[in-house]
């Protein structure tokens, strides 16, 4: 009497459990449609094969939207280890000497900043500079003295402009080797010097040089981070990547995320059933 009594619920328990866990094989199986005389079978393919595209394209808008977002990504770069990493090796960067960073053959470099200057020096009115300052200086110097009063008008002028066109010609002459070599000196000394060197030497001390590291480097992340995304397209990555995996590669991502839960679904299937047997009892 007592086995039959429980045979309903045991039962329902039974085909709770079985009809669930053909509902959840369901969602993965068969993996390609069935035809049987032409026509499609109902649910062939299974839910997941069937609908992979559209899984691949939610899961990438929820990578990119919910997982990936500037906020998010942000906040790991910001106040966090890896900004100490990236800061420390910009600061060890900075020590380097320059000659790590310069190219061998400076020549280049070189040969451009000192046609740069000559043309500054060009464009500048040298000879007009010259012959003013040179007026002025002799005017001063011969004022109220017996040379001056034997200097006629104008002759001061005359001498100004003379010497300023001896000045002119030895720019135009000496200046461009002169240059060269100096800037060649400057570069060639610059080699042996680090960046860091070169910030000391301005008058940056260690506090305000790590200030700006970071402040620099926060900068470039507010600045970069929402292009850099977009250029990597996140949803469009993680879309093509599980558009490209099989179905097995997918059905395998989806348990592994689920797993438990399906299988929390197949016993709560047994669970109804024999609740429902047993309700059958009562009734």
């Amino acid at each position: 009497m007592n086995l039959q009594m429980w045979t309903g619920p045991l039962i329902g328990a039974l085909i709770g459990y079985c009809t669930n866990y053909i509902a959840v094989k369901m969602l993965f199986y068969p993996r390609r449609e069935i035809r049987l005389f032409g026509f499609r079978l109902p649910f062939t393919p299974g839910a997941v094969p069937k609908g992979k595209a559209r899984i691949a394209k939610a899961a990438g808008a929820i990578v990119s939207e919910q997982l990936m977002s500037v906020e998010d990504v942000r906040s790991q770069l910001i106040d966090s280890p890896l900004e100490k990493l990236i800061t420390d090796k910009i600061r060890q960067a900075l020590q380097q000497p320059l000659s790590d960073w310069m190219p061998a053959d400076t020549q280049p470099w070189e040969k451009l900043i000192a046609g740069r200057i000559e043309q500054t020096v060009n464009e500048a009115d040298i000879h007009g500079m010259v012959q003013k300052k040179a007026s002025k200086m002799i005017a001063e110097k011969t004022k109220g003295s017996f040379v001056g009063r034997l200097l006629s008008d104008g002759f001061g002028d005359s001498m100004a402009g003379m010497m300023a066109d001896e000045v002119e010609k030895f720019v135009a002459e000496e200046g461009p080797d002169y240059i060269e070599q100096a800037v060649h000196d400057q570069v060639s000394a610059l080699r042996h010097q680090s960046l860091h060197e070169l910030m000391t030497d301005g008058g940056l001390d260690e506090d305000r040089i790590n200030e700006r590291i970071h402040m620099y480097y926060r900068q470039a992340v507010d600045r970069y981070l929402p292009t850099v995304l977009e250029t990597f397209h996140v949803s469009g990555m993680v879309e093509e990547k599980i558009n490209v995996m099989s179905v097995k590669q997918v059905e395998d991502l989806v348990l592994m995320a689920m797993n438990k839960e399906l299988t929390l679904i197949i016993r709560l299937g047994a669970l109804i059933g024999f609740v429902l047997g047993c309700i059958n009892l009562i009734v």
